[in-house]
Order: structure tokens, then sequence, then C-alpha cells
């Protein structure tokens, strides 16, 4: 944007009036600037070549978040094999013979399975 920066986190530009047609007015050929602003970025971007920046290290709260978001998904997957039932039996052997063996076959029936919750 020749400001100077190397990363532009976000652009704003006033319109200059404070009638609300005459800012409708100006509003399109402020909206045409920011399209070329865009596709020249996007064209700096293709020429460089997106680059993943990893991270090296976490603040505590992002450990933390992480951490519970974790926790949050291992809770809900133990109550979804719990509660389940056949229907997610059904939906686990469809994922192994997608993913892992095509010949994969249970040893019993599933409808042995009960329709919801877990065999006693």
């Amino acid at each position: 944007m020749g400001n100077g920066k190397a990363l532009q986190k976000y652009w704003r530009k006033s319109l200059g009036t404070k009638d609300r047609r005459e800012a409708a007015r100006r509003a399109v050929h402020a909206l045409a600037e920011y399209d070329r602003i865009l596709k020249k970025a996007e064209a700096l971007i293709e020429k460089r070549g997106r680059v993943a920046t990893k991270r090296t290290s976490l603040s505590p709260t992002g450990i933390a978040r992480t951490t519970e978001a974790y926790f949050g998904q291992m809770l809900a997957e133990d109550e979804e094999q719990r509660l389940g039932g056949r229907a997610y039996a059904e939906r686990s052997i469809e994922w192994i013979k997608r993913n892992e063996n095509p010949d994969f076959a249970l040893s019993y029936p599933l409808d042995s399975i009960p329709e919801f919750g877990i065999q006693r």
C-alpha cells in the first residue's frame, strides 16, 4: 500500500461525507479501489508462494485452551460411544471399511447391540 508496512492487517477509508446519498455514491468507487488492492495483494501472495509459519511455543493460555478443547472432544467421543448404541456401531464399521479394512466384518451380529446405550 506504499505506507512502509510489511503487513497491513486492516484498511479503512473515510468517504468524506455525512450525507447518506453522497456516501452511497462514493462507496461504489471506494469498493472498486478495495477490489484493485485485494487483487494486487493476491498476486503478491501467488508470486511469493504462501509459506505457513510454524509455532515454536505456546502461551499458558494457549496451552489451557488446547487442553480444554482436547478434553471436551474426548468426553464427547466417550459419550457417543457409550450412548450411541447400534447407530454408533454402524458408523464405526463404515469408517473401518472405508479407511482401514474393506473386508472388515463383526464377529457377532449387529442386531445383538442395543439400539441405544451399551450392553450390560
